[in-house]
Formats: structure tokens, sequence, C-alpha cells
């Protein structure tokens, strides 16, 4: 989905004709109408019904409107905000980031070093653990991780939430039948195909067989991997499946996720930094452009 999609489905939400906001925008209605079907294919539901006389908007486009809205707008504030600061924002950024978590910033990190040149940035990737050790000595400014106990001595900001899915490549064989006859799929059926699981020393992995002992299930991985773009890279060019929290499947194109019944636990992403201490403007900036990348990847959810 792109942003000029958006831009479009509004444009049209707003005067309820093609051919006016083809005009409007200056391209022409076959562009106009492929884009919108793009759309539309990617969410899976109609957001327009539209005949040869009228164009009114489905129940699913009256819900994508406010929220289409509500990017656009974001994604406005995201310019002027680069655009006003890219010559002032200098210095070093260090972030630490959860195995777990390394899969869906790895885009916003590459975004923030294209916006501000004069920002020296360092990535540190590791396990909660030791980033954890290093926020406290001072050595990182921000751990971006799932939610962790509370701890007296960290501020934590609440990213999104998310599930734990069943992740299967997009063109994996069984997927289509899978979404056609369920919404879900349960443990019991998971432990039957070729699993690649997050190695055990990882977070994820640790509430995956937590869950999975509760339910008596037992999972036998074929392969287990502690690097999760690994992992996803695997299962996107093979018929292993793997679980893993439901927003990697929005950030990876090639990948796709199934609920699980048995696990209904959130996963609250976070940004953590040191409570009373000193937030850099590059901190705050980074965390902006987090929040921001991880909303409009919600949205397709």
């Amino acid at each position: 989905m792109e942003l000029r999609q958006l831009r479009y489905f509004v444009q049209i939400a707003e005067s309820l004709s093609f051919s006016e906001t083809a005009k409007r925008l200056f391209i022409s209605q076959s562009t106009l109408s492929q884009q919108i079907r793009q759309l539309e294919a990617e969410f899976g539901v109609s957001l327009l019904c539209r005949d040869s006389h009228s164009v009114a908007l489905t129940e699913a486009g009256e819900r994508l409107l406010p929220l289409a809205l509500s990017t656009i707008e974001h994604a406005e504030s995201c310019r002027h905000a680069i655009t006003d600061m890219q010559e002032t924002l200098t210095g070093t950024l260090k972030i630490g980031i959860s195995y777990t978590g390394s899969s869906v910033i790895t885009e916003v990190v590459r975004d923030f070093v294209r916006a501000y040149p004069k920002v020296r940035v360092y990535v540190h990737y590791t396990n909660v653990s030791d980033i954890y050790s290093l926020l406290h000595n001072l050595q990182l400014d921000v751990v971006l991780a799932y939610n962790i106990t509370p701890n007296d001595l960290i501020s934590s900001q609440e990213l999104y939430k998310d599930h734990l899915y069943a992740v299967f490549s997009s063109s994996h064989p069984d997927l289509a039948p899978l979404k056609q006859s369920k919404q879900s799929i349960s443990l019991a059926e998971l432990a039957k195909m070729p699993l690649a699981l997050p190695s055990n020393n990882l977070q994820s992995r640790h509430l995956i067989n937590r869950i999975a002992e509760e339910n008596n299930i037992t999972l036998d991985p074929r392969i287990e991997i502690d690097d999760p773009n690994l992992l996803f890279d695997l299962v996107e060019h093979s018929r292993f499946v793997t679980i893993q929290a439901g927003i990697s499947t929005k950030v990876h194109s090639g990948l796709s996720g199934i609920r699980i019944d048995e696990m209904p636990q959130t996963y609250i992403g976070c940004a953590h930094t040191l409570k009373d201490s000193y937030v850099k403007r590059a901190t705050s900036r980074f965390v902006q452009m987090v929040t921001e990348s991880l909303s409009y990847a919600m949205l397709k959810m």
C-alpha cells in the first residue's frame, strides 16, 4: 500500500466520482481505478460500491476513511518535521534492539540515517538482558523491545500492540485454503507442520514455549534460528512455518499470518529509556519515526 493510493481513496470518498477525482489529480480515470483496485486487493475487501451511475463507500471504506486521513496527516507532519530539523539535528544516537524487535524497525533506521545525515547512529543488536544492562550503564540512549517486567529505573513508551501469529510464506500452498476455511489456527495443527522457530534464548520463544506447555502441546521445530531476519527469509522461500508477532507479516511483503487460537496474549512493543534522564532530540525523533512507521503497518492488519 502506498500513501498515494490512500490520497486517491480520500479524494474519491470526498467527491464520490472517479471522473471528477481523475481530473482534479491530473491522471487518467483508468490509472485511478487501477490504484484503487490494488488498494482493495491488498486489504482483501471492497472499499467502494460503484456502477456506471454512482459511487458510494462500503462499510470497510467508511472504516478506512478516518484512518487514511490520519495517516496522511501524520505523513505530512513527518515531512515537515524532517524538513525543519534536518539542518540542526546532530550528535550521536545509540540504539539497542532485541533480536525479536529487529525485524520491524530495519527500514526506520535506514530512513532516519537518510533524513539526518549529521547524526552518527550506533545499533547494538543482542538479547534483551544484555541491552538493558547497556541502557542502565548509559551506553545506549534507547532500547526497542517488547514489554518487560516493570522497573523503577526504566521509562517505557508503548508503540504498538500485537499478538503471536503463525507465519507462512505468502506463496505457501496451504495458506489460501487455511484462510478460506478459518480465521485462526490451533497449536495442535501447527505442531503437525514443518516448524522453524526462534531459538530458546529469545524472548518470543520463551512465550511460545510457555503457552505450548500450558496447552499440553509439543512443538518440535526442525530448525531453530536466533536471527529473525534469517528466519523470515527461510520461511518466505520454503514451506516452513514459524511463530512470530503479527506485525512482522506487514513489514515483510513475502509473508502472511494467521492468528493462533491459544495465543491471545498481547505483545506490547515499547521504546525504553532511563527514567528521569536526559533524552536527546535525536532519540525523541527516532522514537517518533518508529511510532509513525509501526502505526502505518498496524493499519494494514
